[in-house]
Protein backbone atom coordinates (compact mmCIF):
# COMPACT_ATOMS: atom_id res chain seq x y z
CA UNK A 1 0.00 0.00 0.00
CA UNK A 2 2.97 2.34 0.00
CA UNK A 3 3.36 4.98 2.67
CA UNK A 4 -0.09 6.52 2.52
CA UNK A 5 0.64 9.60 0.45
CA UNK A 6 -1.98 11.80 -1.21
CA UNK A 7 -4.84 13.96 0.03
CA UNK A 8 -6.43 13.20 3.41
CA UNK A 9 -9.51 11.81 1.67
CA UNK A 10 -7.44 9.65 -0.66
CA UNK A 11 -5.30 8.28 2.16
CA UNK A 12 -8.33 7.54 4.32
CA UNK A 13 -10.15 5.80 1.46
CA UNK A 14 -7.17 3.61 0.64
CA UNK A 15 -6.62 2.73 4.28
CA UNK A 16 -10.15 1.50 4.86
CA UNK A 17 -10.29 -0.17 1.46
CA UNK A 18 -7.43 -2.32 2.74
CA UNK A 19 -9.73 -3.37 5.59
CA UNK A 20 -12.58 -4.22 3.21
CA UNK A 21 -13.86 -7.71 4.03
CA UNK A 22 -17.48 -7.20 3.03
CA UNK A 23 -19.26 -10.51 2.71
CA UNK A 24 -16.99 -12.36 5.09
CA UNK A 25 -18.06 -13.70 8.47
CA UNK A 26 -17.68 -11.25 11.35
CA UNK A 27 -18.09 -14.12 13.78
CA UNK A 28 -15.20 -16.03 12.22
CA UNK A 29 -13.01 -12.92 12.36
CA UNK A 30 -13.80 -12.49 16.04
CA UNK A 31 -12.89 -16.10 16.62
CA UNK A 32 -9.48 -15.79 14.92
CA UNK A 33 -8.75 -12.32 16.37
CA UNK A 34 -8.72 -10.37 13.09
CA UNK A 35 -12.01 -8.45 13.48
CA UNK A 36 -10.23 -5.32 14.72
CA UNK A 37 -8.54 -4.82 11.32
CA UNK A 38 -11.52 -5.77 9.15
CA UNK A 39 -14.74 -4.05 8.04
CA UNK A 40 -17.75 -6.09 7.01
CA UNK A 41 -20.29 -3.46 5.97
CA UNK A 42 -20.15 -1.03 3.05
CA UNK A 43 -21.83 1.84 4.93
CA UNK A 44 -19.53 1.31 7.90
CA UNK A 45 -16.50 1.50 5.63
CA UNK A 46 -17.76 4.72 4.07
CA UNK A 47 -18.45 6.25 7.48
CA UNK A 48 -15.03 5.30 8.83
CA UNK A 49 -13.28 6.78 5.80
CA UNK A 50 -15.31 10.01 5.99
CA UNK A 51 -14.67 10.55 9.71
CA UNK A 52 -10.98 9.65 9.57
CA UNK A 53 -10.60 12.15 6.73
CA UNK A 54 -11.78 14.82 9.19
CA UNK A 55 -9.09 13.76 11.63
CA UNK A 56 -6.40 13.99 8.93
CA UNK A 57 -7.67 17.36 7.67
CA UNK A 58 -7.53 18.73 11.23
CA UNK A 59 -3.97 17.42 11.69
CA UNK A 60 -2.93 18.91 8.35
CA UNK A 61 -4.42 22.33 9.16
CA UNK A 62 -3.05 22.52 12.71
CA UNK A 63 0.17 20.49 12.56
CA UNK A 64 1.12 20.41 8.88
CA UNK A 65 0.61 16.63 8.66
CA UNK A 66 1.13 15.17 5.20
CA UNK A 67 1.12 11.41 5.74
CA UNK A 68 -1.47 9.53 7.73
CA UNK A 69 1.37 7.31 8.87
CA UNK A 70 2.85 10.29 10.76
CA UNK A 71 -0.27 10.95 12.80
CA UNK A 72 0.70 11.19 16.49
CA UNK A 73 -1.16 10.81 19.82
CA UNK A 74 -0.68 14.55 20.42
CA UNK A 75 -2.48 15.40 17.16
CA UNK A 76 -5.33 13.05 17.98
CA UNK A 77 -5.61 14.45 21.52
CA UNK A 78 -5.88 17.98 20.07
CA UNK A 79 -8.58 16.82 17.65
CA UNK A 80 -10.62 15.16 20.41
CA UNK A 81 -10.24 18.27 22.57
CA UNK A 82 -11.59 20.38 19.68
CA UNK A 83 -14.70 18.18 19.59
CA UNK A 84 -15.27 18.74 23.31
CA UNK A 85 -14.83 22.50 22.85
CA UNK A 86 -17.50 22.46 20.14
CA UNK A 87 -19.89 20.87 22.61
CA UNK A 88 -20.46 17.68 20.64
CA UNK A 89 -22.27 14.84 22.37
CA UNK A 90 -20.17 12.24 24.15
CA UNK A 91 -21.59 9.56 21.84
CA UNK A 92 -20.38 11.50 18.79
CA UNK A 93 -16.91 11.92 20.26
CA UNK A 94 -16.84 8.21 21.09
CA UNK A 95 -17.51 7.43 17.41
CA UNK A 96 -14.44 9.43 16.39
CA UNK A 97 -12.38 7.62 19.00
CA UNK A 98 -13.56 4.30 17.56
CA UNK A 99 -12.54 5.43 14.08
CA UNK A 100 -9.08 6.46 15.27
CA UNK A 101 -8.54 3.14 17.04
CA UNK A 102 -9.66 1.24 13.95
CA UNK A 103 -7.40 3.27 11.68
CA UNK A 104 -4.49 2.83 14.09
CA UNK A 105 -4.87 -0.97 14.02
CA UNK A 106 -5.18 -1.07 10.24
CA UNK A 107 -2.12 1.15 9.69
CA UNK A 108 -0.04 -1.20 11.80
CA UNK A 109 -1.30 -4.23 9.90
CA UNK A 110 -0.73 -2.77 6.43
CA UNK A 111 2.72 -1.41 7.28
CA UNK A 112 2.03 2.30 7.41
CA UNK A 113 3.01 2.43 11.09
CA UNK A 114 5.43 0.28 13.09
CA UNK A 115 3.63 -2.26 15.26
CA UNK A 116 5.64 -0.97 18.23
CA UNK A 117 4.50 2.67 17.81
CA UNK A 118 2.57 4.12 20.77
CA UNK A 119 -1.22 3.93 20.38
CA UNK A 120 -2.92 7.01 18.95
CA UNK A 121 -5.40 6.93 21.83
CA UNK A 122 -4.73 5.71 25.38
CA UNK A 123 -6.34 2.37 26.24
CA UNK A 124 -9.86 2.49 27.64
CA UNK A 125 -9.92 2.36 31.45
CA UNK A 126 -11.14 -0.97 32.77
CA UNK A 127 -13.40 0.62 35.34
CA UNK A 128 -16.72 1.92 33.94
CA UNK A 129 -16.79 5.62 33.21
CA UNK A 130 -18.96 7.74 35.42
CA UNK A 131 -21.57 9.64 33.44
CA UNK A 132 -22.49 13.07 34.81
CA UNK A 133 -26.10 13.45 35.83
CA UNK A 134 -28.14 15.08 33.04
CA UNK A 135 -29.04 18.65 33.92
CA UNK A 136 -32.24 20.38 32.76
CA UNK A 137 -32.27 24.08 32.09
CA UNK A 138 -34.14 25.92 34.81
CA UNK A 139 -37.29 27.70 33.68
CA UNK A 140 -35.41 30.99 33.80
CA UNK A 141 -32.52 29.62 31.74
CA UNK A 142 -34.91 28.15 29.19
CA UNK A 143 -36.69 31.51 28.87
CA UNK A 144 -33.32 33.20 28.29
CA UNK A 145 -32.38 30.68 25.60
CA UNK A 146 -35.68 31.02 23.76
CA UNK A 147 -35.44 34.81 23.90
CA UNK A 148 -31.89 34.74 22.51
CA UNK A 149 -32.82 32.35 19.69
CA UNK A 150 -35.90 34.43 18.81
CA UNK A 151 -33.59 37.25 17.70
CA UNK A 152 -31.92 35.13 15.02
CA UNK A 153 -32.83 35.64 11.38
CA UNK A 154 -33.38 31.86 11.09
CA UNK A 155 -36.63 31.55 13.05
CA UNK A 156 -36.74 27.75 12.92
CA UNK A 157 -34.18 27.42 15.72
CA UNK A 158 -36.29 29.40 18.17
CA UNK A 159 -39.43 27.55 17.15
CA UNK A 160 -37.84 24.11 17.51
CA UNK A 161 -36.36 25.02 20.89
CA UNK A 162 -39.80 26.19 22.02
CA UNK A 163 -41.30 22.84 21.04
CA UNK A 164 -38.58 20.92 22.85
CA UNK A 165 -39.15 22.96 25.99
CA UNK A 166 -42.97 23.06 25.94
CA UNK A 167 -43.89 19.86 24.04
CA UNK A 168 -41.08 17.56 25.21
CA UNK A 169 -39.93 16.68 21.69
CA UNK A 170 -36.55 15.10 20.99
CA UNK A 171 -34.47 17.09 18.53
CA UNK A 172 -35.22 14.75 15.61
CA UNK A 173 -38.92 14.76 16.47
CA UNK A 174 -38.91 18.56 16.42
CA UNK A 175 -37.08 18.71 13.08
CA UNK A 176 -39.48 16.16 11.51
CA UNK A 177 -42.69 17.58 13.01
CA UNK A 178 -45.71 17.10 10.72
CA UNK A 179 -48.37 19.80 10.46
CA UNK A 180 -51.12 17.21 10.90
CA UNK A 181 -49.48 15.94 14.08
CA UNK A 182 -50.52 19.22 15.73
CA UNK A 183 -54.06 19.38 17.07
CA UNK A 184 -56.23 22.28 15.86
CA UNK A 185 -56.15 23.77 19.36
CA UNK A 186 -52.36 23.41 19.60
CA UNK A 187 -52.56 21.66 22.97
CA UNK A 188 -51.53 18.23 21.71
CA UNK A 189 -48.91 16.70 19.38
CA UNK A 190 -49.52 13.15 18.15
CA UNK A 191 -46.49 11.32 16.77
CA UNK A 192 -46.90 8.28 14.54
CA UNK A 193 -44.37 6.03 12.79
CA UNK A 194 -41.55 7.83 10.95
CA UNK A 195 -41.93 11.02 12.94
CA UNK A 196 -38.39 10.71 14.27
CA UNK A 197 -39.13 8.80 17.48
CA UNK A 198 -36.28 6.92 19.08
CA UNK A 199 -38.40 3.79 19.52
CA UNK A 200 -40.76 4.32 16.60
CA UNK A 201 -43.75 3.92 18.92
CA UNK A 202 -46.69 6.32 18.43
CA UNK A 203 -47.35 8.64 21.33
CA UNK A 204 -49.27 11.74 22.31
CA UNK A 205 -47.76 14.77 24.06
CA UNK A 206 -49.67 17.44 25.95
CA UNK A 207 -48.76 21.10 25.62
CA UNK A 208 -49.81 23.20 28.62
CA UNK A 209 -48.15 26.55 27.82
CA UNK A 210 -50.50 29.01 26.11
CA UNK A 211 -47.74 30.68 24.11
CA UNK A 212 -46.53 27.34 22.77
CA UNK A 213 -50.11 26.36 21.89
CA UNK A 214 -50.46 29.57 19.89
CA UNK A 215 -47.18 28.92 18.09
CA UNK A 216 -48.25 25.37 17.23
CA UNK A 217 -51.55 26.62 15.78
CA UNK A 218 -49.69 29.13 13.63
CA UNK A 219 -47.16 26.53 12.45
CA UNK A 220 -49.93 24.09 11.58
CA UNK A 221 -51.92 26.69 9.62
CA UNK A 222 -48.97 28.12 7.69
CA UNK A 223 -47.62 24.68 6.79
CA UNK A 224 -50.97 23.36 5.57
CA UNK A 225 -51.53 26.57 3.60
CA UNK A 226 -48.26 25.92 1.75
CA UNK A 227 -49.40 22.32 1.20
CA UNK A 228 -46.33 20.94 2.92
CA UNK A 229 -46.16 17.85 5.08
CA UNK A 230 -43.50 18.81 7.62
CA UNK A 231 -43.22 22.11 9.40
CA UNK A 232 -39.46 22.73 9.30
CA UNK A 233 -38.13 20.68 6.34
CA UNK A 234 -39.35 20.20 2.78
CA UNK A 235 -38.42 16.53 2.44
CA UNK A 236 -37.75 13.43 4.53
CA UNK A 237 -34.17 13.20 3.27
CA UNK A 238 -31.96 11.82 6.04
CA UNK A 239 -29.21 14.19 4.93
CA UNK A 240 -31.46 17.24 5.34
CA UNK A 241 -32.79 16.04 8.68
CA UNK A 242 -29.29 15.48 10.08
CA UNK A 243 -28.08 18.83 8.72
CA UNK A 244 -30.90 20.75 10.40
CA UNK A 245 -30.36 18.84 13.65
CA UNK A 246 -26.69 19.82 13.67
CA UNK A 247 -27.51 23.45 12.84
CA UNK A 248 -30.06 23.58 15.65
CA UNK A 249 -27.55 22.10 18.11
CA UNK A 250 -24.95 24.69 17.08
CA UNK A 251 -27.45 27.53 17.47
CA UNK A 252 -28.40 26.43 20.98
CA UNK A 253 -24.75 25.96 21.91
CA UNK A 254 -24.05 29.49 20.69
CA UNK A 255 -26.98 30.83 22.71
CA UNK A 256 -26.03 28.99 25.92
CA UNK A 257 -22.38 30.02 25.64
CA UNK A 258 -23.32 33.66 24.98
CA UNK A 259 -25.62 33.67 28.01
CA UNK A 260 -23.04 32.04 30.29
CA UNK A 261 -25.11 28.90 30.82
CA UNK A 262 -22.85 26.01 31.73
CA UNK A 263 -24.37 23.30 29.51
CA UNK A 264 -25.44 23.36 25.88
CA UNK A 265 -27.46 20.25 25.00
CA UNK A 266 -30.78 20.60 23.18
CA UNK A 267 -32.02 17.54 25.09
CA UNK A 268 -31.84 19.55 28.31
CA UNK A 269 -34.86 21.55 27.05
CA UNK A 270 -36.80 18.28 27.04
CA UNK A 271 -35.73 17.76 30.63
CA UNK A 272 -37.07 21.23 31.44
CA UNK A 273 -40.40 20.11 29.97
CA UNK A 274 -40.33 17.03 32.20
CA UNK A 275 -39.85 19.09 35.36
CA UNK A 276 -42.44 21.71 34.48
CA UNK A 277 -45.05 19.16 33.40
CA UNK A 278 -44.50 17.05 36.51
CA UNK A 279 -45.47 20.05 38.61
CA UNK A 280 -48.44 20.79 36.34
CA UNK A 281 -49.74 17.23 36.61
CA UNK A 282 -49.48 17.36 40.39
CA UNK A 283 -51.37 20.65 40.40
CA UNK A 284 -54.10 18.86 38.42
CA UNK A 285 -54.46 16.38 41.26
CA UNK A 286 -52.32 13.39 40.26
CA UNK A 287 -50.31 11.71 43.00
CA UNK A 288 -46.57 11.14 42.57
CA UNK A 289 -46.92 7.74 40.90
CA UNK A 290 -49.70 8.88 38.59
CA UNK A 291 -47.83 12.04 37.60
CA UNK A 292 -44.67 10.11 36.85
CA UNK A 293 -46.56 7.49 34.84
CA UNK A 294 -48.31 10.14 32.75
CA UNK A 295 -45.08 12.05 32.22
CA UNK A 296 -43.34 8.84 31.17
CA UNK A 297 -45.98 8.37 28.47
CA UNK A 298 -45.50 11.91 27.18
CA UNK A 299 -41.74 11.40 26.98
CA UNK A 300 -42.05 8.06 25.21
CA UNK A 301 -40.55 5.95 28.00
CA UNK A 302 -41.99 2.64 29.14
CA UNK A 303 -42.80 1.75 32.73
CA UNK A 304 -39.48 -0.04 33.23
CA UNK A 305 -37.54 2.98 32.03
CA UNK A 306 -39.52 5.20 34.35
CA UNK A 307 -38.82 3.00 37.35
CA UNK A 308 -35.11 2.58 36.60
CA UNK A 309 -34.01 6.00 35.52
CA UNK A 310 -36.58 8.66 34.78
CA UNK A 311 -36.47 10.27 38.20
CA UNK A 312 -32.69 10.51 38.11
CA UNK A 313 -32.22 11.45 34.48
CA UNK A 314 -35.10 13.86 33.84
CA UNK A 315 -36.54 15.23 37.03
CA UNK A 316 -34.20 17.28 39.21
CA UNK A 317 -35.86 16.53 42.53
CA UNK A 318 -33.57 18.81 44.49
CA UNK A 319 -34.22 21.71 42.11
CA UNK A 320 -37.98 21.58 41.59
CA UNK A 321 -38.21 25.10 42.94
CA UNK A 322 -36.40 26.23 39.79
CA UNK A 323 -39.37 25.03 37.73
CA UNK A 324 -42.22 26.42 39.86
CA UNK A 325 -43.68 29.89 39.30
CA UNK A 326 -43.09 32.27 42.17
CA UNK A 327 -45.67 31.90 44.92
CA UNK A 328 -46.93 28.47 43.85
CA UNK A 329 -47.34 25.75 46.50
CA UNK A 330 -44.72 23.11 47.23
CA UNK A 331 -45.13 19.56 45.93
CA UNK A 332 -44.76 16.21 47.61
CA UNK A 333 -41.58 15.51 45.69
CA UNK A 334 -39.60 18.40 47.21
Amino acid sequence: MGTGSGSPANQSHRLFEYANHIGESRHAAKQDGTARIKIFNRETKRGYAHNFTRVLVFAREHFGLRLAADLTPEMVAAFIQSLHQRGLASTTIAKYETVVNKADAIMRDCGWKPRTAPPLLPPEPKAPRERPDPLPYTSAEADQLLGWLARLREVRFGHMATLQRHAGLRIQEAVMLRAEAISESGDCVTLIRRDGQKSGRPRELRVFDAGAQRLLRELRASTLKRKRKRVFIDSDSEKKVKALMRAHQRALQWAATSLGIGHTKTHDLRRTYANEVLLKLQELGLDDKGAMGTLSGYLGHGESRMDKGLLGSYVALNRLGDFRPAGSPSTALD
